[in-house]
């Protein structure tokens, strides 16, 4: 449709056809030896390509994972071509459209370019899937006071048949009935000691940082902070730096605690004496809570 025959300028045995172009690649031989040149292949069309394509159907892809448009070379040109993308026009800078900076919604979109025409679908998820057998097999620890002790070294099977003293450890997969664990407290590497005190007069931990892996002595990789694991939650850090010495930061905002954890005396006196030991903090909004701890500390000294 809108192709027409000329023989206007051409020399003898020859034919011109005007505004043609072939929309599907069909078989050599059902075209007219004529015009055969004129039939495109695949890499001279505009295609879909990278994305995070998922197994929901053909050409299905995450949501905000959207592949993008990519123009053959014959297509690219210093002025940005036009993609119609559910009827909204944009264009494609260097032969390429980022169909994922477009923020399209979850489901079915059409591509225009020119005369070609491409389709493609985006969901959010594939739902939960377990395979078969997910969970039957674990780690079984149970809660010994302050921490978690391992039952055995080995795996075995998983039993539902467990109160809140008992932890099974199966991977992702979290059982009912679980005790819960603070998040891990992340501090910056580089200093000489940290020490972490909980609301609790007598929650004090001394975390270290670990050693550095040796595959990253190899590369230009230098770790910034590491993980803490306490049994409580970390509301101070103390940091001592070679300058300007220790540094008092607050990690949450929870009120002390007068009473005391069921722990040696020793402990509970650490923990008063770190805190009137240590420099208040710097930010004007936590000395009010530090003063708090300071009043709670003093009660608790000889």
């Amino acid at each position: 449709e809108g192709w027409r025959e000329t023989r206007s300028g051409c020399p003898e045995g020859w034919m011109l056809f005007e505004r043609v172009f072939i929309d599907a690649s069909p078989l050599p031989e059902q075209v007219d030896a004529r015009v055969r040149r004129l039939i495109p292949t695949a890499r001279h069309r505009p295609v879909l390509t990278g994305g995070l394509p998922v197994s929901g159907g053909a050409s299905t892809y995450l949501s905000g994972g959207e592949p993008d448009v990519s123009l053959t070379s014959s297509q690219e040109t210093e002025t940005p071509r036009t993609v119609a993308v559910d009827g909204v026009v944009h264009s494609a800078i260097s032969g390429r459209l980022r169909l994922c900076e477009l923020g399209l919604s979850v489901g079915r979109h059409e591509v225009t370019v020119a005369q070609t025409h491409l389709s493609f679908t985006t969901i959010d998820t594939l739902g939960t899937r377990s395979t078969p057998g997910t969970g039957t097999l674990g780690h079984r620890v149970v809660h010994s006071g302050r921490s978690f002790e391992f039952t055995s070294l080995d795996v075995s099977e998983t039993d539902v048949r467990q109160d809140n003293e008992e932890v099974w450890v199966v991977g992702v997969l979290c059982p009912d009935g679980a005790v819960a664990r603070e998040a891990p407290v992340f501090l910056p590497v580089g200093g000489a000691e940290y020490v972490l005190l909980g609301a609790t007069p007598g929650e004090v931990a001394g975390p270290s940082p670990p050693l550095k892996p040796t595959w990253m002595e190899e590369i230009p990789l230098y770790p910034a902070s590491f993980e803490a694991y306490l049994p409580f939650r970390a509301v101070w850090c103390l940091t001592r730096r070679r300058a300007p010495g220790w540094v008092t930061e607050m990690k949450t905002a929870v009120e002390p605690r007068d009473e005391a954890l069921e722990v040696a005396q020793e402990t509970v006196g650490r923990w008063a004496t770190l805190i009137l030991g240590a420099p208040p903090p710097t930010l004007e909004g936590d000395v009010q809570l530090w003063d708090k701890y300071v009043r709670v500390a003093r009660s608790l000294s000889p």
